[in-house]
């Protein structure tokens, strides 16, 4: 049987790991079908920052050329920010270099529709708005039970392997009642995207520790994904108004009279796992279904998924 007549790999997940797979797969010539149950690309992004290693694998992919590169001369700088204007901006220690290509800061969202999109058209199948409910394997085969979009109905698909890229809260591993162990939980956050013009303010400096006690007692982290688009994290898991959410966003800055477009909200759960396995007979845990890493230890978490 050749690679094009096998039965396909079963992809479950459609973010950064997922469709990194099914388009490392298409590219090898292999069958593959990607089942993602939400319909859309998230609105909100949380990966930004990628790895030379990273970049190195989309290469060999033929997409580095669609990612810009940081500069050459690019230093990550970050501020505190106890006032109304930053102070004591930092910057990390050089790294020795081990590539020719550099890392690239790219919105997940912008990153997952060039993923999506070169594998659709080298022949990718993905599936948006199919929900997997459950699988059986076989020494020759797995077989899934999904629901497809606007659908009451369960249908069985087989495929020769499934790849399990479904998050932190994978229903595969919990099918599989794979062990985890490491530290777990660690915070829950609360965030909100936002765009808004901050360039007359922030300069050079696009990481904000935002640390205001006196002033409703605001504990944040502020970032950009170098498109105006802004996102304010919040150290704690408090449901906040939009009327409130404009405060916040106003404090963080500084400034009450820049106009400010609240895109989306989200909830965050830290938390640092790891499998005790990673593949059980014909099905591989890949990305945050295989290990959870928070990113304040560098944000590898999506290199590691992607590489």
């Amino acid at each position: 049987m050749t690679l094009a007549n096998q039965p396909p790999v079963l992809i479950i997940g459609g973010s950064l790991v997922g469709l990194t797979a099914s388009l490392a797969l298409t590219t090898a010539g292999i069958p593959n079908i990607t089942f993602e149950k939400h319909a859309q690309i998230s609105a909100h992004p949380r990966a930004m920052g990628f790895t030379p290693r990273t970049m190195e694998y989309y290469r060999s992919l033929g997409i580095a050329d669609q990612i810009p590169q940081a500069p050459a001369d690019f230093t990550l700088l970050r501020a505190r920010r106890s006032a109304q204007s930053p102070t004591n901006p930092q910057t990390p220690p050089a790294k020795p270099t081990f590539s020719s290509l550099r890392g690239a800061a790219i919105p997940q969202d912008a990153l997952e529709t060039i993923l999506s999109t070169t594998a659709l058209s080298r022949g990718a199948d993905i599936r948006r708005g199919w929900t997997v409910l459950t699988f059986t394997q076989t020494p020759t085969g797995v077989t899934i039970t999904v629901l497809p979009p606007c659908s009451k109905t369960p249908t069985a698909i087989t495929g020769s392997y499934l790849l399990a890229a479904d998050g932190h809260r994978s229903t595969i591993r919990g099918q599989l009642a794979t062990p985890l162990s490491g530290i777990g939980h660690m915070q829950t956050m609360r965030s909100v995207l936002f765009r808004a013009d901050l360039s007359p303010l922030t300069s050079d400096i696009t990481q904000f520790e935002i640390d205001q006690p006196e002033s409703n007692s605001l504990h944040a982290f502020l970032t950009t994904y170098n498109d105006h688009r802004w996102v304010l994290m919040f150290y704690d898991d408090i449901h906040r108004s939009e009327p409130d959410l404009r405060s916040a966003i106003n404090l963080a800055i500084g400034r009450d009279d820049i106009p400010v477009h609240i895109i989306t909200t989200g909830r965050w759960d830290l938390t640092a796992r790891i499998a005790e396995r990673f593949h059980h007979g014909r099905v591989f845990l890949l990305g945050d279904a295989a290990h959870t890493l928070p990113p304040n230890r560098g944000g590898y978490g999506r290199s590691w998924g992607e590489g």
